[in-house]
């Protein structure tokens, strides 16, 4: 019996980290470029008692038997990041989209010594610099005679004559002037919007300001790649990829199982207690 409570605990704590996984999609709803995350199952088995025997035996027939194998519990076996997209809502004048699902922006925290990556185009200009909520510097292709360099650099704007409330990206991620009255382009600044790819999106590290880091699993990122016609959202920004009502379903099924365990464990201890009072 007292395996069997060690297999009930080993399972509570599997079903309430996935509770704790359902609960922070249902928090980050609201929040733009948020990617919810499933929590992956697995069986353990504790003992094979018995390998079985085979149903053929030299030049008779006969019947085998199945293997007597007595089970584990169950276990997390890993999380992944969904990186369906989410839906292309009304943004401010330097807010992007991107329509490829799992493609991703740059952003630097330290002016190049580390990158981070994000769906959450929401951006806005700093002293100049084109940063996201948390300051973090965006990189983009910069132009040189009209040519985009071969690598990302931080999007810079100093010495540019320019108003902020009238800066926009276009179709082809070009950073330009935009009037919101007219909805005519203007003025064509040297950046181009870029982005990269990863084999294994689902295996990203989540940081904080809702960007990712790269991991083993996830490989590391593509080299940059220049954005076709309807890959960039200009003025768009993309929700959540969470659904309330799906999370909500998961996490009645999540309680169910976890009320299963609570009864295996009070039976459990009903006998190991009925079994120590008919000793005393």
């Amino acid at each position: 019996m007292f395996d069997v409570l060690s297999q009930a605990k080993n399972a509570m704590e599997s079903y309430t980290i996935k509770l704790k996984t359902i609960s922070n999609n249902i928090t980050n709803v609201e929040v733009n470029g948020f990617k919810r995350s499933d929590v992956n199952f697995q069986t353990m088995y504790s003992k094979l008692i018995s390998s079985g025997t085979a149903a053929f035996s030299g030049n008779s027939i006969e019947g085998g038997t199945n293997p007597l194998q007595i089970g584990g519990t169950v276990t997390i076996s890993d999380t992944t990041i969904d990186f369906t997209n989410g839906e292309a809502t009304e943004g401010k004048q330097l807010d992007v989209a991107l329509s490829i699902p799992g493609a991703m922006f740059v952003l630097s925290p330290d002016g190049g010594n580390t990158f981070k990556y994000t769906r959450n185009g929401h951006f806005q200009i700093v002293n100049d610099k084109v940063v996201n909520s948390a300051g973090m510097q965006l990189y983009a292709f910069k132009l040189y005679n009209g040519i985009p360099s071969q690598k990302l650099e931080p999007v810079d704007l100093t010495g540019f004559s320019y108003t902020e409330a009238l800066m926009s990206w276009d179709e082809y991620g070009y950073l330009r002037s935009y009037n919101p009255e007219t909805k005519e382009y203007g003025e064509v600044f040297p950046y181009q919007l870029g982005f990269v790819i990863f084999k294994n999106p689902g295996a990203l590290k989540y940081e904080d300001a809702t960007t990712f880091s790269e991991t083993p699993s996830s490989g590391p990122p593509s080299d940059p790649l220049l954005p076709r016609y309807g890959i960039i959202n200009p003025r768009k920004l993309e929700k959540s990829n969470v659904v309330y009502s799906t999370e909500v379903i998961d996490s009645i099924e999540v309680q169910r199982s976890l009320d299963s365990v609570m009864s295996v464990i009070k039976m459990a201890n009903d006998t190991i207690t009925a079994f120590i009072n008919k000793l005393g």
